[in-house]
């Protein structure tokens, strides 16, 4: 009697487990679960997350505030507009644009030497940002110098311009979180 119950416990559980996809998931090449092609009740034609690849923080010093970003969308903020420290997530589209950018960026070595050059407003983002590699590694990735003249360590030009864009994109969504005098 209680190897049928047993037997019967165990062909329960693994219907279940089939039935809810138990170990389909794929893995992307940083070992990290992949998303399913479509979420339950989805008609699959939502746009997917991007992975965060070789690095697992984006640390923004600009616009009076602290603001760190994390390799699955979350961020804080010391001060938003409203002069007070805040948290939230970054919407899909701004996060994939944040992390294809970040990863695009990384692929190569940095420079030995920062390449800068002048811009004429650099809007929000007035400091420096960095990628945060390993718990103990951190790369810087830009510097603003004044308040015209940024300074990168990424050796694609088109992938520096790109995360600047992000970035500052970024700054101004921890700029309006739990903020309602900030609008747009």
């Amino acid at each position: 009697m209680l190897k049928i119950r047993i037997i019967a416990l165990v062909a329960i559980t693994l219907t279940a487990a089939l039935a809810t996809g138990c170990g389909s998931e794929e893995k992307s090449s940083t070992g990290a679960q992949a998303p399913a092609e479509t979420s339950p009740g989805s008609r699959g034609n939502e746009p997917q997350s991007l992975f965060a690849e070789g690095w697992s923080d984006l640390i923004i010093n600009a616009n009076f505030a602290k603001t760190r970003v994390d390799h699955i969308a979350h961020f804080t903020t010391s001060r938003n507009a409203c002069g007070r420290d805040a948290y939230g997530a970054l919407d899909l589209p701004l996060w994939n644009k944040l992390a294809a950018a970040m990863n695009a960026a990384l692929q190569a070595p940095a420079l030995a030497e920062p390449r800068c050059q002048t811009v004429e407003n650099p809007g929000k983002m007035d400091g420096t940002a960095e990628a945060q590699l390993t718990p103990t590694s951190k790369r810087l990735l830009f510097e603003v110098r004044g308040y015209a003249e940024v300074c990168t360590t990424i050796r694609d030009a088109a992938a520096a311009k790109s995360l600047l864009e992000a970035i500052t994109a970024v700054v101004l969504a921890a700029d309006r979180e739990d903020c309602s005098l900030v609008t747009g």
